[in-house]
């Protein structure tokens, strides 16, 4: 069932004496522009004496909508002072459908228009924002609505109050860089869906969310988009519904269909970094993913629950590539690539204690994850952005790794030197298919 949400913008007015009404004559739209010729209803004014005059104006109205957005009507008026004539007051309110948000919107804005300019002032909550003018002509008002508030479900939606309580770590201009900047996460499963709502949380305000599948009763663990209510929808509708529910202003593309050849150049379009929330077996999408994000001068970020823990990996769109640090080749087999994965993901084993490998099947693409895991990943993800885009620190990228496991309180941190092909490494992987048959025979064995 097609639903659509409105999203009101209204405007109202105030004058320093007795004000005309003014009723919309006609209205045409433009693209972004409602042009309104108002006419002077007599009898219509503050002080309660008819007008005997009868102007007509006309008005422009502009004002910027998020994104999926379009206007469907608008209502405009205008009243004036007798005193001031070129002074007075201008109102108008547009109904615009929103195909991508489920939420009820309505922008509140307050102005007054002196002889010689407008001032704009939009006021919710005794919260006062910055002004704007525009000079005014005889023939025509422009004005131009940039307000930052919206009414959901009868409470005002402010960006600023919503995320107020980052300032102090974050200041206000990077508070302000953080909301324009876009983050593209392929996979919304396991780490994917906790990696967009810490984000969303953190203010970010601009995502590109790509997942093909659906949530089913095995994701109940650790998926935090999976609930009684969400079986068998989409989790990248899922999930923008959540973003959209923490903050209404967030600009979404989506990507029903995952990430392809086909589609992996949008998707990545305008991203300052990418994270990787794809199916652990899933090796041909991801290798795309961190492919594309270095031919586009993107960051590429990786975090994996271990265990009880989690991983991070950065790779730099001019440092150490993906195949290069887990030494990957088209010829490998599948098992032998999710394989040196594995190793490459965590060096220093910091699970290795409580985490029996014959746990992990390879050719039944199935291993333990737990939700503690999938939090701490998204907890090292988010930091990790926020740092690109606040340049505090110099992000320390492959072959640098990060293994934090809270069950045994270990922090790892290396430099692993050539990734896979260290020769540590390498007798890690010599000794796992060692001691593991059903491991061997399936990374020797060909790819159907």
């Amino acid at each position: 069932m097609e639903r659509h949400w409105r999203h009101w913008l209204t405007l109202s007015y105030r004058s320093l004496s007795c004000r005309s009404l003014y009723v919309v004559d006609r209205v045409e739209l433009a693209g972004e522009t409602a042009n309104a010729s108002l006419r002077q209803c007599a009898g219509h004014s503050e002080s309660g004496e008819t007008s005997r005059s009868e102007r007509d104006a006309q008005v422009n109205l502009r004002w910027r909508l998020p994104g999926s957005t379009s206007i469907q009507e608008t209502r405009c008026w205008r009243t004036t002072s007798r005193r001031w004539p070129r002074a007075g007051t201008l109102g108008g309110a547009a109904r615009v459908v929103d195909s991508s948000s489920s939420l009820e919107f309505e922008r509140v804005v307050d102005a007054q228009i002196p002889r010689s300019r407008v001032h704009l002032r939009a006021r919710a909550a005794r919260h006062e924002h910055a002004a704007v003018r525009k000079s005014l002509t005889s023939e025509r008002q422009r004005l131009i609505c940039q307000a930052s508030m919206y009414k959901v479900h009868g409470e005002v939606f402010d960006y600023t109050e919503a995320f107020s309580r980052n300032i102090g770590l974050l200041s206000r201009a990077e508070q302000e860089e953080v909301r324009g900047t876009r983050v593209a996460i392929a996979g919304l499963g396991g780490v994917g869906g906790n990696h967009t709502l810490a984000l969303a949380r953190l203010g970010f305000g601009r995502f590109s969310l790509a997942d093909m599948d659906k949530f089913e009763l095995a994701n109940m663990n650790r998926q935090v988009g999976a609930t009684v209510d969400t079986l068998g929808r989409e989790k990248v509708e899922v999930t923008a519904e959540m973003v959209k529910a923490v903050n209404p202003t967030a600009e979404l593309r989506l990507f029903p269909t995952g990430i392809s050849e086909e589609n992996i150049a949008e998707f990545l379009d305008g991203a300052l970094a990418v994270v990787d929330g794809i199916d652990f077996f899933n090796m041909k999408a991801r290798r795309l993913l961190f492919r594309e994000a270095r031919a586009r001068g993107a960051y590429a970020l990786t975090a994996a629950p271990v265990g009880f823990g989690a991983t991070l990996h950065v790779f730099s769109p001019t440092g150490m590539s993906f195949d290069e640090y887990f030494d990957i080749r088209d010829e490998m087999t599948l098992a032998d690539q999710v394989l040196r994965f594995a190793l490459g993901l965590a060096p220093k084993l910091a699970h290795r204690k409580y985490f029996p490998l014959n746990t992990v099947d390879l050719e039944g693409r199935r291993a333990p994850s737990l939700s503690p895991g999938c939090f701490l990943a998204a907890v090292l993800v988010a930091t990790e952005v926020v740092n690109l885009v606040m340049r505090l620190y110099p992000p320390k990228v492959a072959p640098y790794f990060c293994q934090f496991d809270p069950l045994v309180q270990t922090y790892k941190t290396g430099y692993l030197r050539g990734g896979n092909r260290n020769p540590i490494q390498r007798a890690k992987r010599w000794w796992v298919l060692h001691t593991n048959p059903v491991l061997r025979a399936a990374v020797e064995k060909p790819d159907r």
